[in-house]
């Protein structure tokens, strides 16, 4: 079959001109004949965009050539795009996300604690900076993530932020950084794909078999297929109680979820212990368990000396009692907290499901809530358990549905 032939446009940048790359492997059945342009945004190098808003500030020279008939489609950062859209256009479809999160990137050899000067033009990420370095200073900061990060190299800043996924499509993965918690700009580490509303081939064209994702962050899992995020639970906090915290020398984590809602300054100090790199990436210096479920975290702690140790768990109300059963069989002292409680979020799919390949279950929780809702596993789609234990959950409920 010959393949179709596709004019692109795109921005003249390193960062774009990997993008457009990286779409090319997603669809090999298509040529695509890139056309780089500089746009408003990459010309105007003074214009802050701490308060620019959703506008076309980087892609309006591009959807232009697909506008004028140059061009059959544009690849653009998706949390680049105009809201709304230009008239005339639509987005095709989305790409898998590479990642969604930002990183601060500083010099090898140094530390948070060297960091006193921070260049970034968002207030958002501003603000999740704060929450590590709150005596920050922060300036400006324009141009290609190449010129970026020569201010830190150059010693004009202490540090960066940059989008993880610019930094892994850039093949820059060697620089030293640190992930940053805070939520990052819906569809961060997507590419969308633009094309007019009156060319209805081209939805035929990107159409890619989909996977229906039932867990809370799809951005971490790799496929080349079109995700569909349907999350079938939600993570409810409950309050933090006044604990004796200095009394504590451990901390165990055993969900990411449990990860992002515990108060990381309460981690100064201690030993912090976690069950898989998912939650790993969210914690300060720390053990991580050899494998990534509750029996692995027993093989960690065997390896301890906890004689003396107080141990202070955060985890789900549902949480199994693995780690529980060998610290009392051990007389090791500990805490539990149920910080948070996980609820099925009965959504509207927006796909039918007869359109989906696969349905991925990432806990026993949304193997839970997908029952609840579709009452019964569907015949004709492949289940995917990410891990043992949420493997177990289907293998049991299939036994009685």
């Amino acid at each position: 079959m010959s393949l179709a032939k596709l004019l692109v446009a795109a921005r003249d940048s390193p960062l774009s001109r990997a993008q457009v790359e990286e779409v090319t492997t997603l669809y090999p059945q298509i040529e695509f004949l890139p056309i780089y342009v500089k746009t408003h945004g990459d010309l105007d190098q003074t214009t802050s965009l701490r308060y620019l808003g959703k506008t076309d500030f980087f892609t309006r020279e591009v959807d232009r050539l697909v506008l004028q008939g140059k061009c059959r489609i544009a690849v653009h950062s998706a949390k680049d795009l105009p809201d709304p859209l230009p008239e005339g256009l639509q987005v095709i479809t989305y790409t898998p996300c590479i990642d969604s999160s930002d990183s601060l990137v500083m010099r090898k050899g140094e530390s948070l604690q060297e960091v006193k000067r921070v260049a970034t033009s968002s207030l958002h990420r501003e603000e999740g900076v704060k929450a590590i370095l709150p005596e920050a200073i922060f300036v400006d900061l324009r141009g290609t993530i190449e010129e970026r990060l020569q201010k830190v190299f150059s010693k004009e800043v202490d540090a960066v932020v940059v989008a993880e996924a610019a930094i892994i499509r850039l093949k820059l993965t060697d620089i030293h950084r640190i992930r940053l918690t805070h939520q990052t700009a819906p569809r961060q580490g997507e590419l969308a794909i633009v094309g007019r509303v009156d060319d209805p081939e081209l939805v035929r064209l990107f159409r890619r078999p989909k996977v229906l994702y039932l867990g809370l962050d799809p951005s971490r899992y790799r496929t080349k297929k079109e995700i569909v995020h349907y999350p079938v639970i939600e993570i409810v906090a409950k309050p933090l109680k006044p604990y004796p915290w200095k009394s504590y020398t451990h901390f165990l984590f055993t969900s990411r979820s449990a990860a992002k809602i515990f108060p990381k300054e309460l981690l100064q100090g201690k030993v912090v212990i976690a069950i898989g790199k998912a939650t790993a990436e969210l914690l300060p210096h720390l053990l991580l368990a050899p494998y990534p479920t509750q029996e692995g975290v027993v093989e960690l702690l065997r390896q301890l000396s906890l004689k003396e140790a107080s141990l202070f768990w955060p985890r789900s109300s549902i949480s199994r009692n693995v780690v529980t059963r060998y610290l009392q069989e051990k007389k090791i002292r500990y805490t539990l907290c149920d910080l948070y409680e996980t609820k099925v979020c009965e959504l509207k799919l927006a796909h039918p499901l007869d359109e989906i390949e696969e349905i991925i279950f990432t806990s026993p929780s949304t193997v839970e809530g997908f029952l609840k809702i579709f009452k019964r596993f569907p015949a004709n789609k492949r289940l995917v358990p990410i891990g043992p234990i949420t493997a177990r959950a289907i293998r049991r409920r299939k036994r009685y549905d």
